[in-house]
């Protein structure tokens, strides 16, 4: 989730909050009665039913967030198995012009011995040879 659909949704459940306090102010309120000895009996349904109500409604929204972010997982799961096979496809391709084309690699290394660099050269590991053995 990006931080504009997190934002959106706490402003969804504020707006939610608003609408059930608005609900519970605009309900007939009872008064406790402690003059006589027996209790009067309260009506609790329009509560019950207010609340019966914002949790079909809340229970609606969760429905459709987990709806949409279960597509966008679909979707991006599907989009990387895609890159996946593309990839290895890719492989496949190189790996077969590479059998098909092999490629040789001839090293050829001439020395002029008549060259003063490679005599001296040459010369220097003999005495080191010879100084080695002694």
């Amino acid at each position: 989730m990006d931080n504009n659909e997190v934002y959106s949704l706490f402003e969804d459940i504020k707006n939610d909050l608003k609408s059930i306090n608005g609900k519970l102010e605009n309900a007939p309120k009872v008064t406790n009665n402690q003059s006589g000895g027996q209790p009067t009996a309260v009506d609790l349904t329009p509560i019950k039913e207010l609340f019966d109500s914002s949790a079909r409604e809340h229970q609606a929204q969760t429905k459709a967030m987990l709806t949409k972010f279960a597509e966008a997982e679909v979707y991006a799961s599907n989009r990387i198995l895609h890159l996946l096979r593309a990839l290895k496809e890719s492989f496949a391709l190189s790996s077969e012009e590479r059998d098909t084309e092999p490629q040789e690699h001839i090293h050829r290394h001439q020395f002029d011995i008549k060259s003063n660099k490679v005599f001296s050269s040459m010369e220097h590991m003999h005495c080191q040879f010879l100084y080695v053995s002694l």
